[in-house]
């Protein structure tokens, strides 16, 4: 399973988040409320993680963390109506803050599901071409991540594809794993 990082100014916050990860089987590694704290407790997980922040942090907003992240993590942006992203990222999905749980964790689910559990494969030949019904699959995965995070087709196709190449499955394969989720 991988590591999970709660990222939040208010510790009341964070401490409901972790309670409710833990309730549902998730390990949360640590609460941070820094971007700094953040940033050192990544280092010590070499497999990468899952971050789950508020938009703005103590000192740094979660697009400039992301952007001084040097371990493989995606971030789970929790945003106010008023706020939006200033970076996007294959990494970075937002929620609106006012997200129901069950969208939440199907959100960190979906990242869990998708994410490298096994070392990269390397292509050693050229690829069969995808059927009507894989690229079908593809692009319902797209429009599914462009309806419930908010992303761009372009965001959501690139989202995809490094999933794909992280994982070393085929695109696919990978939009079978998001659809199977949600």
């Amino acid at each position: 399973m991988k590591s999970m990082i709660i990222a939040c100014p208010k510790a009341e916050s964070a401490n409901k988040l972790k309670n409710f990860f833990i309730e549902n089987g998730f390990s949360v590694s640590g609460l941070c409320d820094s971007g700094q704290q953040v940033i050192k407790l990544a280092g010590q997980m070499p497999g990468g993680g899952v971050i789950i922040c508020t938009y703005r942090l103590s000192d740094m907003t979660a697009s400039e963390l992301a952007g001084r992240l040097t371990v493989e993590f995606d971030i789970i942006v929790l945003l106010k109506p008023s706020q939006t992203l200033d970076c996007y990222c294959a990494n970075i999905l937002s929620l609106p803050l006012t997200a129901r749980k069950a969208e939440l964790l199907s959100c960190v689910e979906m990242l869990v599901r998708t994410s490298s559990l096994t070392e990269k494969k390397k292509c050693q030949h050229e690829p069969a071409p995808r059927s009507e019904e894989e690229n079908d699959m593809i692009t319902r995965a797209k429009s599914l991540l462009m309806e419930c995070y908010f992303m761009s087709e372009k965001d959501a196709h690139r989202f995809i594809q490094k999933r794909s190449m992280d994982s070393g499955k085929k695109l696919s394969e990978t939009a079978r794993l998001i659809l199977s989720g949600m």
